[in-house]
């Protein structure tokens, strides 16, 4: 499906890494209409430079596809080596697409802390079928770490719990892991903001409330 008049894509995605660029391709490819969105005209593209690269760096990359794409989204973890807080990492790169060209037309997302924060969803069988780990083993080893305490609604250490479950099961990492999470993962009992910001965004532009 292509969108109407000059435009020749709905849609440009930059994320920081292979596992948010897989997420979001399962997300819009496979899991529009539970979004709810139409079929999408949309890239999605990485950075070479990663999370840093994102930050200091996304009104660059996105400059060549200004009169392409209609929205450009900019998706970027909060925790990463010389990180400043959050909310100064999405001020930095919605200020620096408002000033080249995207206003209106752009918005950010920002991981607090990490991609991860993303698979976990509490008792979703999807997470512990793609994870190969039992729901209750899973939650021991939330527990043992230290990574996830009870009463909870998400890991205080998404990632580390993440490759400590992945370790457990003998499971290789791979972005493949993240596409899997987002086709089968429950979106309702999802409590993360910069998830829920996600989805309110594109219904915001695309589509509507399901």
């Amino acid at each position: 499906m292509s969108p109407p008049d000059e435009f020749t894509h709905d849609l440009m995605v930059l994320t920081a890494d292979k596992a948010q660029q897989a997420a979001v391709e399962a997300l819009l490819r496979h899991r529009a209409r539970d979004l709810g969105l139409p079929a999408l005209c949309f890239e999605v593209f990485r950075h070479p430079g990663y999370d840093c690269g994102v930050h200091v760096r996304a009104f660059e990359f996105l400059r060549p596809y200004l009169h392409t794409h209609r929205y450009a989204l900019v998706i970027v973890d909060a925790s990463w080596e010389g990180a400043p807080p959050a909310t100064r990492i999405g001020e930095r790169i919605a200020t620096g697409l408002q000033r080249n060209g995207w206003a209106g037309r752009s918005a950010v997302v920002v991981i607090d802390p990490e991609t991860e924060a993303w698979c976990w969803v509490e008792n979703a069988p999807a997470v512990a079928s793609v994870l190969g780990v039992p729901w209750g083993e899973l939650r021991r080893i939330g527990a043992e770490t230290g990574h996830w305490q009870d009463g909870a609604p998400k890991p205080a250490r998404p990632k580390e719990l993440f490759e400590a479950v992945l370790r457990r099961s003998g499971t290789k990492p791979s972005s493949r892991l993240f596409a899997d999470l987002a086709k089968s993962v429950p979106f309702s009992p999802c409590v993360d903001p910069a998830f829920a910001l996600l989805r309110q965004t594109l219904q915001r532009w695309f589509g509507r409330n399901p």
